[in-house]
Parts: C-alpha cells; sequence; structure tokens
C-alpha cells in the first residue's frame, strides 16, 4: 500500500482550516446572540422597572391632567416621574427602534401623559432619541 504523506498533509491542513473557519462563524453567530439576548432582556428589565414604578405611584402612573404651580411637590414629584417614564422608554426604543408592539405599548402610556407632555421643555426641544421623538411628536398633536 503506497499512501502519499504529502498528500494527506494537505487534506488534514485544508481540513483543519474549514474546522477554524466554522468555529470562527459559530463564536461570532454566539456573540450577536448573546448582545441581542442583552439588549432584549435591558429592554424588559427597564420595562418591568417602569411598570413597578407605576404600581408604587398609582397617583402619577394615571397622568395629572391639571397643570399645577410649580410650588406644588406632588407636581414635582410627577415631573420626576414623567422624566422617568421617558427614560425608560427611550432604553427599550435604543433595542427596538422599529417595533410596532413597543410603540403601541409605549404610546398607550404616553397617551396618559399627554397634557403634560404638551408643555414639558424637554420634549419641546427634542432631547430625546429620535424614535421616542416621533412617538412623542405623535401624542402631543
Amino acid at each position: 500500500m503506497n499512501i502519499d504523506l504529502n498528500a494527506m498533509s494537505q487534506v488534514a491542513t485544508i481540513s483543519s482550516s474549514i474546522t477554524a473557519l466554522i468555529a470562527v462563524f459559530f463564536i461570532i453567530f454566539q456573540i450577536k446572540s448573546s448582545n441581542k439576548n442583552n439588549k432584549m432582556v435591558t429592554a424588559h428589565t427597564t420595562y418591568n422597572g417602569y411598570l413597578k414604578l407605576c404600581f408604587d405611584n398609582p397617583y402619577y402612573a394615571k397622568g395629572i391632567n391639571e397643570k399645577s404651580d410649580n410650588v406644588d411637590v406632588r407636581y414635582e414629584q410627577y415631573k420626576w416621574f414623567v422624566s422617568s417614564m421617558l427614560f425608560s422608554f427611550e432604553e427599550i426604543l435604543a433595542v427596538y427602534p422599529n417595533d410596532k408592539r413597543w410603540f403601541f405599548a409605549l404610546e398607550s402610556q404616553l397617551e396618559r401623559h399627554r397634557n403634560f407632555l404638551k408643555n414639558s421643555s424637554s420634549v419641546k426641544r427634542g432631547e430625546w432619541s429620535k424614535p421616542l421623538t416621533s412617538l412623542l411628536e405623535k401624542i402631543t398633536r
């Protein structure tokens, strides 16, 4: 039996290269998948934190329809509630910028605070991300 060691060496080298290439693609896939999962967990955790804030502050969660002077402590707290809400929504939209289900969920929450948002200086100045700003513009028209 005549075995060509040079040919076998070349086959082994090619096999090793293909195996390494497959491993690299698998690692890249795993990293991307892990990053996507981490972002999803962050968005869901953020929304859960917002829901806890609502549970702990039902007075603010339903929205305040009457404008109060800035001396009112409850109104001051409400402004911070809304700021926290907007920050949470901005974080969620960073992960899901084109997800209609999230847009609908966030829009329904923003609707409760429409009167406040119409007068919000940060909303008027466009200080929020593009996805959130477009949602805010829709709400405050």
